[in-house]
Order: C-alpha cells, then sequence, then structure tokens
C-alpha cells in the first residue's frame, strides 16, 4: 500500500482502535492493531493506543518498547510520557514511574490530563515511604518506592557549600521575580527553599542521584503527613543545546552546576548554546555557576568567564553588584531590572505578615515561640530543653540522674489535658479537665473516653517515653538528655534548615489583636538551643499537619473545631487560649516546684 493511502487508512483505523478499547474488547483490538501495524510510523497517537492495549492485555513488556520508539519519534507526547509512566509503575519501578509524570506534567495542557496527572502522582505518593539516620558530618535517607531501594548519603559540608548559593541568591532576588526554572539542582536545596517562599520554581538535573537525592530530601519532610503529599517536582532530565528552546519562559533562570564537568562534556560551542537559549526565555534575571576546574582546563574555564559576560552584555542584560567569587569558582547575575528594586529583604516575611504571603517561611522572634505545654523559648524564660542546655554547659559530664531533666519529668506528671496546659487554674476547664482532648482549635481532637495514653504517639512508643511531660523510665530520661545535647552542638554549627530533611522548626500562630505567638509543633529541642546559643529570632516554617490552622483568632473562638463541635465552650477555649498567649515559664515551673 502507497503511504499516501496507508495515511488516509489512518483515522477510520484510530477510530475503531478507540471504539473497541472503550467497550472493553481488548482481544479485538490487538488484532485489529496487528492487521495494520504498518500505520504506526504514521501518526504518534497509534503509539499511546497500541500501548494502551497492549498494558490491559498485561503485555507490560511490549507496551514499554512500543512507547520508548513513539518517544524516538515525539520526546514531549503527554500521552506516552504518561503511559510509560504508568507502565513503570505496575513494574514497581516507582521513582521512574513518578519522574515520567513529572515529565508529563511539563506537556499537559487540557484541563482533563492535568486532572490525570494530579490523581496520578497523589496516588503514587502514597506508595513511597523513607526513613533516616543520623551521624556527626552526613546524614543518610533510605527511599523505598515498589521494588526499588535507594539508600543516600547527604554530606554536611558539600550541602553547606550548596547553602552558600543559596544565600547569594535570596540576597539578590530582583523585584517581580515569581517563577524561576533551576537547571542542575544538586541536592534540590535551592529550588526547595525559593519553593517555599511562594514562588512558582521547575527543577531539572541530567544525574539519577542527584534526581533521587533531591526527592528523598523533599519526602523526609513532606511523607511524614500523609494528607501532605505535593513533593516538589524535581524532574531528572537532561538540558541541552538542542532542548532549550522547548523550555517554557520564566522571570529567573538558574544555570547552577556542581561541578565543571557539565561543561567540560559539552565543551565551550555547546555550553554557549545552553546559555544563549536560557538568557532568550528569562524575563528578568539570570544566575550562572561557574565551578572551578580540578587540574586541567583552566583554558576553557577563562573563555567560558568571558563568554558569559560578553554573552549577556550583549543581549541587554546589566551584570548586577551581587555576582560572587566562591571558593571555587564564580557565581554571575545579571538582570535587567534596576538593582535598587531587590525583592531579597521581603522574601520571607516577619511574624503574622506570613498569612499574607504564598509561602510558607517566616521570621519570627524566639520570644513570641512558645511549646506545647505553655513554656517559652525566649532566651530569658524557662524551658526543659533550654534549662537542661545551660546545666549541660555547666557540666560537660552531665547524667540524666541528678539532672534538671529528670527533675522536670518527676515534678510535672500531668493526669489530663487542663494539668498539662493550665494546672493553677481553680477552674475546671471540659473536657480538658477529664481527659486528653486536643486543644480546641485542633482540627482532629482526640476522643477523651478512648485516648488511655498520655499524648501517645507512634514516636513515644518507639522512643517508650515522652518528651513533654513524665513519668518516664531512667533510660528514657538518659537518652531525651543525649537529644537535647546532640541538637545543641548540631546547632552550634548554625541554624540552617535548609539542608536537613524537615530542618525547619514548625509551627502554627495564635492571634489576639495586632500581637500574635507561635505553637511550636515540630523542632523543640533547636528551638531550645538556639534560644541558648543567643538567637533573636529565626526562620520557621507554617506547619504542614492538616489538624493545624495556619492562624487562630482569639476573636473567632466560636468556629473553632472543638468549640463548633460542643466539646469546649467559647469561654473556656479562650481561657486555654490565654494560657499559652501570655505564657511565662519560669512562673509555671516555680508553680510546679521545678526551679
Amino acid at each position: 500500500m502507497e503511504k499516501r493511502q496507508m495515511q488516509k487508512e489512518v483515522p477510520a483505523v484510530k477510530k475503531e482502535l478507540k471504539q473497541l478499547i472503550q467497550k472493553g474488547k481488548t482481544n479485538e483490538a490487538l488484532q485489529v492493531f496487528n492487521k495494520n501495524i504498518e500505520l504506526l510510523q504514521l501518526d504518534i497517537e497509534m503509539y499511546s493506543i497500541a500501548a494502551v492495549i497492549l498494558i490491559s492485555q498485561m503485555k507490560i513488556k511490549e507496551a514499554e518498547e512500543i512507547i520508548l520508539n513513539g518517544l524516538k519519534v515525539d520526546p514531549r507526547n503527554f500521552d506516552l510520557l504518561f503511559n510509560l509512566g504508568y507502565v513503570y509503575e505496575l513494574k514497581g519501578e516507582l521513582f521512574q514511574a513518578w519522574n515520567l509524570f513529572r515529565q508529563a506534567e511539563y506537556y499537559a495542557e487540557t484541563s482533563s490530563q492535568k486532572r490525570d496527572l494530579e490523581n496520578v502522582i497523589r496516588e503514587l505518593n502514597q506508595k513511597l515511604s523513607y526513613r533516616t539516620a543520623f551521624e556527626e558530618d552526613k546524614y543518610m535517607i533510605e527511599i523505598v518506592g515498589g521494588k526499588q531501594r535507594f539508600p543516600l548519603t547527604y554530606n554536611h559540608e558539600h550541602l553547606r557549600e550548596r547553602k552558600k548559593i543559596l544565600d547569594v541568591i535570596m540576597e539578590n532576588v530582583l523585584e517581580g521575580v515569581k517563577s524561576v526554572v533551576e537547571i542542575e539542582f544538586g541536592p534540590g536545596i535551592i529550588s526547595r527553599t525559593l519553593a517555599r517562599c511562594g514562588l512558582e520554581v521547575k527543577s531539572f538535573d541530567s544525574q539519577i542521584l542527584n534526581f533521587l537525592g533531591a526527592l528523598g530530601l523533599e519526602m523526609g519532610e513532606k511523607l511524614r503527613q500523609r494528607d501532605r503529599l505535593d513533593l516538589h517536582p524535581f524532574t531528572k532530565f537532561t538540558i541541552n543545546e538542542s532542548n532549550v528552546e522547548s523550555l517554557d519562559p520564566a522571570d529567573m533562570f538558574l544555570l547552577l552546576p556542581e561541578t565543571f564537568n557539565w561543561y567540560r562534556e559539552k565543551g565551550l560551542e555547546n555550553s554557549r548554546k545552553v546559555i544563549k537559549g536560557l538568557v532568550k526565555k528569562a524575563r528578568k534575571q539570570v544566575f550562572i555557576n561557574l565551578p572551578e576546574p580540578d587540574g586541567e582546563d583552566k583554558t576553557l574555564y577563562q573563555r567560558l568567564e568571558e563568554e558569559i559576560k560578553d554573552l549577556l552584555q550583549e543581549t541587554g542584560w546589566v551584570e548586577e553588584p551581587g555576582e560572587t567569587d566562591l571558593e571555587k569558582g564564580r557565581l554571575f547575575n545579571f538582570g535587567k531590572v534596576p538593582r535598587d528594586n531587590l525583592a531579597g529583604e521581603n522574601l520571607i516575611p516577619r511574624g503574622i505578615d506570613a498569612i499574607e504571603s504564598k509561602g510558607e517561611l517566616f521570621k519570627i522572634p524566639l520570644e513570641k515561640c512558645v511549646d506545647i505545654n505553655g513554656f517559652t523559648f525566649s532566651p530569658e524564660d524557662w524551658q526543659h530543653f533550654s534549662a537542661t542546655i545551660r546545666e549541660y554547659l555547666d557540666n560537660p559530664e552531665l547524667e540524666y540522674q541528678g539532672s534538671i531533666l529528670e527533675r522536670f519529668f518527676e515534678k510535672f506528671t500531668p493526669k489530663n489535658r487542663q494539668e498539662q496546659w493550665a494546672p493553677h487554674l481553680e477552674e475546671d476547664i471540659y473536657p480538658a479537665n477529664k481527659g486528653w482532648p486536643g486543644l480546641p482549635w485542633i482540627r482532629v481532637p482526640g476522643n477523651v473516653t478512648k485516648i488511655a495514653q498520655k499524648f501517645e504517639t507512634d514516636l513515644t512508643r518507639i522512643r517508650g517515653g515522652n518528651q513533654h511531660f513524665g513519668p518516664n523510665s531512667k533510660k528514657f530520661g538518659q537518652e531525651e538528655l543525649e537529644r537535647i545535647i546532640s541538637a545543641y552542638h548540631l546547632m552550634e554549627k548554625g541554624y540552617q534548615p535548609e539542608i536537613f530533611p524537615d530542618g525547619y522548626i514548625n509551627g502554627y500562630f495564635l492571634k489576639k489583636g495586632v500581637d500574635y505567638r507561635l505553637i511550636v509543633t515540630e523542632g523543640q529541642h533547636r528551638a531550645a538551643a538556639l534560644s541558648v546559643l543567643g538567637y533573636r529570632e529565626i526562620i520557621a516554617k507554617l506547619s504542614s499537619d492538616s489538624k493545624h490552622m495556619k492562624v487562630v483568632d482569639y476573636n473567632n473562638a466560636e468556629y473553632w473545631p472543638a468549640v463548633k463541635n460542643g466539646w469546649y465552650s467559647p469561654q473556656g477555649a479562650r481561657v486555654l487560649f490565654d494560657v499559652f498567649f501570655n505564657a511565662n515559664g519560669r512562673w509555671k515551673a516555680r508553680y510546679l516546684g521545678i526551679i
């Protein structure tokens, strides 16, 4: 059959195949396809139709082969990428599936395609898991997805070097930058941080280990709460001279290879083509990292220095004073907006302004941070972790027996929530005086009659005790002392939450008039250590746990979840609010006889 005649046959064959698939007649569909297999090369949709038929027949290997052949013809085809992701999911290779679904996301055009992707990614995230282990100069994350298991190691020093680049970028982001593309994202901490600031970020890297490593860090935070699975769309994808033009425009482009190998492998001409392509796509700002080469390649390094500056200046870009000499290389900063208009200072809002921000991060004074017992982290106040650290600094040989921590666990043994939160109150606050419900503003309060153990969670069961109050075993107390000391020594090196999985101190706001407090829900050891170290202000993150409201407003007590459902009275709920809002840890410790 002539090619022209074959092309005329394609629409009718496609229609017949689709009808058979819709009716579930996959055997008949496969027969029709096999009779018309020569049409495959004439229409890219035929590859997807064939894949659907083969997948329905569980002929996974054949479906994979068909799709890969189709992607050679059209590497940006949404249906082929989506179906290949599904094939890998069926094979139990969940990380490849995740990456392909993320690639497909960039080529999704219809609302139906975007909805399908959202659903499959949400379901896939439920199948991923991780575990962590920490050592003095590194930590390990093992990520597990189906048949795949990857142990990953993160070196603190390497991550701190990457953070130096992040700090320069954060300080020099120009006003009006809302969208970012990062190429060669490495461990992913730059993309993750910018996304947490509310910017729209897309991230690509050519190395599979970088893709897995960045995903591992993200999983270490987001998968702790199974209702919060919007993992950042890191994508394993090589940007080169032949496909750079296909990237969508963005306000800011970051080309940040970790080593000079990226430039060496491309050579001068192809490196120039990639940079030229990125510059065309950038609307406001470009950062380019040029790592210093090891050994040879000095000539190429010098040529690239000249080429980068000449290329951007020729196309109307202005080199910003933020251009930086790194310890091993240079970070170029070019912009199209006047230098006076910097957004860096305002990229992370302060205090309660965070509720109006698209981001998750905010700056807050430690004196406004309160733990879940009602002790504050103010450097001038008393909190049991902070007090333990100060005692350790006075006595580096400190043991649990005889310590202030042991005294705390012995003296503070509440029999219900009211005794935990407000032991000084003479009036009874129902139901806090009867058992262990959640606070009145928590979205999923515990059941008063069914919770038998105080504040029992999987974590406390594993550890064999409770870090917030006693009684606890001496074994648990000694282990808790060691955790507190370890957190202090880690914070001595600086509070660098960007480089750790779930490294930020988390919490939610209490608001009364124009004033506010932060209830710290995660990172209480770190907050205590920073208080002792003299920090006055920290960067924290809004809790991603769905049971926490972003802001609990005193004036809206009638609408708090456990008030609305009739558990607490509005008056009693407000009394508990004031306990936390007016918290005085030193007074409470004296009242309890701890000090």
